[in-house]
């Protein structure tokens, strides 16, 4: 698994560095090591980056066959990726309407999905809040009350007395 991940990470780097000769050896050997894996996540990652290679040699016909294989691998987290990628692919292929569809439909889920967590969090804040607040009283029922003053008392020589009254209050 590791060597599968190493091969794809290599194959990510010569990409960007534009050797695309070395990223295809890359691509082939985590595909060699894919067929003895039942791993579905690595075998998503091996055509995600294989789509990246294709798009950026300008095989954009290969980089789509790539990305209409990634749905029925992909998980929630890898949704926006696949996403990104296909719509680079649309762009690049002149689909333009295609692509600025499926950049909205991404916005709208990505911000429904955005606002479902935001709400999550809220309620699990405003859970806690209730709850330190729940033992916040719960902890003042069960401790005195204590009330103190000071009383200043002025003496026949000008000198200033003070009283200290201290009083417990017991729940």
């Amino acid at each position: 698994v590791h060597y599968l991940e190493y091969h794809l990470w290599r194959a990510s780097a010569l990409i960007g560095k534009k050797d695309y000769e070395q990223a295809h050896q890359e691509l082939e050997a985590a595909e060699d090591l894919n067929k003895n894996i039942e791993d579905q996540y690595l075998k998503y990652q091996t055509l995600v980056h294989s789509a990246q290679l294709a798009l950026a040699e300008g095989n954009l016909q290969k980089a789509m066959e790539y990305s209409d294989q990634f749905e029925p691998m992909m998980n929630i987290d890898d949704w926006a990726v696949a996403n990104l990628l296909r719509g680079e692919i649309l762009m690049q292929s002149g689909h333009y309407r295609d692509a600025a569809q499926l950049f909205r439909k991404m916005y709208e889920q990505k911000d429904s999905i955005f606002s479902k967590d935001v709400r999550i969090q809220l309620d699990e804040f405003n859970t806690l809040f209730k709850l330190d607040e729940i033992k916040m009283k719960s902890q003042l029922e069960r401790s005195p009350l204590i009330i103190s003053s000071f009383i200043r008392i002025k003496g026949r020589s000008d000198r200033e007395l003070y009283l200290s009254i201290i009083v417990f209050v017991m729940p």
